[in-house]
């Protein structure tokens, strides 16, 4: 099976928005110097999908690592405001605005209109503006989805990465 293949089901809209930040943190950040040293590939190739019409959680690919800890305290005080908010947009905007703003939240969770200069920083004004900063900011204040209820998703999505289904 070709990586471009690989699909994890995942139970609703939120980890799958969790999972936005999760597979940067994978490949990039919490998880970089992880053995074996390639453990990232498949996960950070993978669509995922909100289950549907009975469909069965889990992923249809190999992994060599899959003990990975989405709840540790140590991810959390640095991504976990973070991924609140973009699981916030994607409860609000859904997950097309959530994947367009995933780097557009800060680590305080926060949606700000930057005020650096230069071509990077337009095209993220850009973006926020294709949106709507209050929009934004409305979707990451949202206090209907707490800090518990994704404490609940990220322990039920380490589950299901584990789950192998052909």
């Amino acid at each position: 099976m070709r990586e471009s293949d690989n699909r994890l089901v995942v139970r609703n809209i939120e980890q799958a928005a969790a999972w936005l930040e999760l597979d940067g943190q994978i490949s990039d950040g919490h998880w970089e110097n992880a053995s074996p040293n390639d453990h990232w590939k498949p996960w950070c190739h993978a669509k995922v999908l909100v289950a549907a019409g009975g469909q069965q959680l889990g992923r249809n690919f190999v992994a060599r690592k899959v003990n990975y800890n989405f709840t540790s305290s140590e991810l959390l005080e640095v991504v976990g405001l973070r991924m609140l908010g973009i699981v916030r947009i994607a409860r609000a905007l859904g997950m097309k605005a959530a994947t367009l703003h995933e780097h557009d939240v800060d680590t305080d969770g926060t949606v700000e209109y930057p005020k650096h200069v230069g071509e990077f920083w337009d095209k993220v004004r850009d973006r926020i503006d294709s949106t709507g900063l209050a929009k934004l900011q409305a979707a990451v204040a949202d206090e209907s989805y707490t800090m518990k209820d994704l404490l609940r998703d990220l322990r039920d999505l380490k589950k299901i990465v584990r789950q192998f289904r052909a």
